[in-house]
């Protein structure tokens, strides 16, 4: 019995110990709220019950905002093809000494043979990366040239700041960059990479590029070309600038219209836009050299009778050509058009109010007479030549135009009276009133003779060789098939 005392007096210390820490802990609370001034201390134990307080009422949630529209992607920048990128650096090297405008110029050119030349380039580099990738070579070489026109790259780079004078250190640099980085696309010929997808465009383009660097740097201020750069413009005071008269456009227009209507390639538009391109070279050049010949022409005192005497053949063959009728499919407009041709042709040694540009109206109208005869013609062809067998023979113009056998422009020649006989033909009559007129001007006599008219020259010179005169023939004659 006084064993278990013990151990129940053993058991009651720890049990007191505990609780007297309890009460300790409590009493420090209670004087920790009263000392702060609150007045929430336990309502059991005698303090004031906390304020009850209204809860706030929840805002409202705002309306969620709409989503903004995604903003349109922006287009991707167009790549420069092969020949707009080589021939327009090409032509901007050349602006550099002589301003030219020959960078847009060619660079128009190439954009429109691009479009028809893309398939060729595409078969060339997949020939060659398929060479490369069958022989294993393809990515060796690769990167044996990347490493090579890199450092022909940083070679370029420290000329550029070598600080040689007369802009040889930016010309050189430029031009040596250029080289290198064009090494480093060649890689690509034989090795497809999606970083160098147009190997074949990116190393000629780059390559050119150094050209119009190395010039753009020569020709800048203080560089060594600039003092002649200045003397060129100013002699040439703006006469290769784009403008003027259009020469090669319509009848670039109408070669691809005569193609087409015989083989549909689709060639008439963009041999036009060729066309309006070169005429910004072409209209000046031709301009100056019309000027040239009319004033000649007029100094020599044959420029108003040579253009008579073609206005009068050129409207002789077009009042022929509106009556010839539709016997032969496409002859009225043949031959109307080679009236016309003839008739402006007067113009380049003789000014005229009504014919300010010769040399663009007569080859259009030239152009427009082949025009009218592929349009005739179609899609029929002779054996081996398209024209062949519609125009007669192996020679088809002198087909056309005469030979033994017949032609098909027999009627005319038959109009026109013949070339033996002069009463002969339903413009006998014309010829015969136009006999003053034609013997004052020397035309009609033999080349032989010398005393002539006032064209004695002229005929002289397209008689004695270039129209065919004598037994000997011409130029002209033996195109046309004459004997």
């Amino acid at each position: 019995m006084q064993t278990i005392r013990q151990h129940s007096a053993h058991a009651v210390k720890p049990l007191r110990s505990v609780m007297q820490v309890t009460l300790l802990a409590g009493a420090l609370a209670l004087a920790g709220c009263s000392s702060t001034g609150g007045t929430g201390g336990l309502s059991f134990l005698g303090g004031n019950n906390p304020p009850s307080t209204t809860p706030t009422t929840p805002t409202t949630p705002t309306n969620p905002t709409n989503p903004t529209n995604p903003t349109n992607p922006t287009n991707p920048t167009t790549q420069t093809t092969l020949l707009e990128g080589t021939l327009g650096n090409a032509g901007s090297a050349v602006d550099n000494v002589v301003d030219a405008h020959l960078g847009s110029t060619l660079g128009n050119i190439g954009q429109q043979l691009d479009g028809p030349l893309a398939p060729l380039y595409d078969t060339v580099e997949s020939t060659t990366q398929t060479v490369g990738a069958q022989t294993g070579l393809g990515q060796p070489v690769d990167g044996v040239l990347k490493q090579t026109g890199g450092a022909v790259a940083s070679l370029g780079g420290q000329l550029s700041a070598a600080g040689l004078p007369g802009g040889l250190s930016e010309g050189a640099g430029a031009l040596v960059t250029s080289l290198g980085d064009a090494v480093s696309d060649a890689g690509g010929l034989l090795n497809q990479s999606a970083d160098n997808p147009h190997p074949l465009t990116s190393t000629l383009v780059t390559a050119s590029a150094g050209l119009d660097g190395l010039t753009k740097a020569l020709t800048s201020d203080g560089g060594l070309l600039q003092p002649v750069t200045g003397a060129l413009n100013s002699s040439l005071g703006g006469a290769l600038g784009i403008g003027g008269l259009p020469v090669l456009q319509p009848a670039l227009t109408n070669a691809g219209q005569a193609v087409d209507q015989v083989l549909p390639l689709g060639l008439q538009q963009p041999l036009g836009s060729v066309g309006q391109t070169l005429d910004g070279v072409v209209s000046p050049a031709a301009g100056a050299v019309t000027q040239v010949a009319q004033t000649a022409g007029d100094g020599l005192g044959v420029g108003a009778p040579v253009n008579q005497l073609l206005t009068s053949l050129g409207g002789s063959l077009q009042q022929v050509g509106s009556g010839a009728g539709s016997a032969v499919p496409g002859l009225n407009g043949v031959v109307s058009n080679l009236g016309a041709a003839i008739a402006n042709a007067g113009g380049i040694v003789h000014s005229t109010p009504t014919n300010t540009n010769p040399v663009g109206n007569t080859l259009n109208s030239a152009t427009k007479a082949v025009v009218a005869l592929t349009g005739a013609v179609g899609g029929v062809t002779g054996g081996g030549n398209a024209l062949g067998g519609i125009l007669g023979g192996s020679n088809p113009v002198g087909g056309l135009l005469g030979g033994n056998g017949g032609s098909v422009l027999a009627p005319v020649t038959g109009l026109l009276g013949g070339s033996g006989s002069s009463s002969s033909g339903p413009l006998a009559p014309v010829t015969s009133l136009l006999t003053p007129v034609t013997s004052a001007l020397g035309v009609g006599q033999s080349s032989g003779s010398t005393s002539g008219g006032a064209l004695a020259p002229v005929t002289g010179l397209l008689g004695g060789g270039l129209l065919g005169g004598g037994s000997t023939g011409g130029l002209v004659s033996g195109l046309l098939g004459g004997k």
